[in-house]
């Protein structure tokens, strides 16, 4: 692992990072320049939302292919998208809740996200009106947003609380969270792309698609738990969540919130990344490996690392699974 994320951080320089890898039953860390554990995990936290929509459907409380008209009869394409594909990113839905404008610059989607409330990305939904392909992927948070908004309506309290109860107080991952702590001591400061601190990520309204905060120590047991190292029934929990539902490419499907990854050397990989305005993230596991691994860190990758081939930090965390050293999976 260490060669690997060597050569990682002297591409890519960090103000700070940390990693987890579970091999063979044992846990080793990499960590460099850490002055703080917390870290802003972004999409990642999709996960949690669908693991969430996976337990209530085994509970019965609701059904994985209930219609969203089920829950919100007030939105004008309710009564074409289930709740599978909002969780497998193939509702159709658009990725962002923007009209108009892109989300291109890093300044303005800082304006945009500051200042976005959850009135907005309820009034977004009301007036949206054409789906575009719907049962093709096509990665949405807003779709992710909206189902969080219907599972913790359902469960009668609020996403956070939901997945709190659910999930992270069962596997003992005290140190995740959707909100800001009290005590931010221990909460890693970010950083944009040039290396400039930024404030602690929010987006009202649209915590289910990534507004999480969590340590690699915690998402460890969350992975490991995948691998089933909590009990049978978070194994079958994985089973359910990585399920392919469509295509993305000639090696990537998407399950329920989980993306896997077919690879030549090493079986099937099951991974998400995840980035905020000033932190990069991803995990990923395999079954057959029987191993996990967890990166994060504190700055948004700049434009070489998102489109140079393997700088990525999802690419990072799938060679370090697959024990490649650096070569293609």
């Amino acid at each position: 692992m260490d060669t690997e994320l060597e050569r990682y951080l002297r591409r890519s320089p960090k103000p700070q990072f940390s990693a987890e890898l579970f091999r063979a039953g044992v846990t080793s860390k990499f960590t460099r320049d850490c002055q703080a554990e917390i870290y802003e995990i972004g999409s990642v936290g999709k996960v949690f939302t669908t693991t969430l929509l996976a337990i209530l459907d085994r509970q019965g409380f609701i059904s994985i292919n209930d219609l969203v008209s089920k829950f919100r009869s007030d939105l004008p394409f309710a009564g074409q998208v289930s709740l599978r594909q909002l969780a497998s990113h193939t509702s159709g839905l658009p990725s962002n809740p923007v009209t108009g404008a892109k989300l291109v610059t890093e300044s303005y989607l800082g304006m945009f996200i500051s200042s976005f409330r959850e009135e907005d990305f309820n009034r977004y939904l009301r007036n949206l009106r054409k789906l575009r392909s719907p049962g093709r992927f096509r990665y949405s948070n807003v779709g992710m947003a909206l189902l969080g908004e219907i599972l913790s309506s359902a469960l009668g309290t609020s996403y956070e609380s939901a997945i709190l109860e659910h999930i992270c107080k069962p596997l003992g991952m005290s140190d995740t969270s959707v909100a800001v702590p009290q005590t931010q001591g221990n909460l890693v400061v970010g950083h944009n792309s040039k290396g400039r601190p930024v404030e602690p990520f929010k987006w009202a309204g649209m915590e289910a698609a990534g507004v999480w905060r969590s340590t690699t120590g915690d998402m460890m047991k969350f992975l490991r738990a995948m691998l089933g190292y909590s009990g049978d029934g978070w194994r079958e929990l994985a089973g359910v969540t990585t399920n392919p539902v469509a295509k993305v490419s000639k090696r990537m499907a998407v399950g329920l919130g989980w993306l896997t990854y077919k690879s030549e050397r090493a079986g099937t990989l099951i991974w998400h990344d995840g980035g905020t305005l000033g932190q990069n993230a991803a995990v990923a596991w395999s079954q057959e490996l029987d191993s996990a691994c967890v990166l994060c860190t504190n700055q948004r990758p700049g434009l070489r690392e998102i489109l140079l081939p393997g700088r990525d930090i999802g690419t990072v965390a799938l060679r370090i699974l697959s024990g490649s050293n650096g070569k293609s999976t």
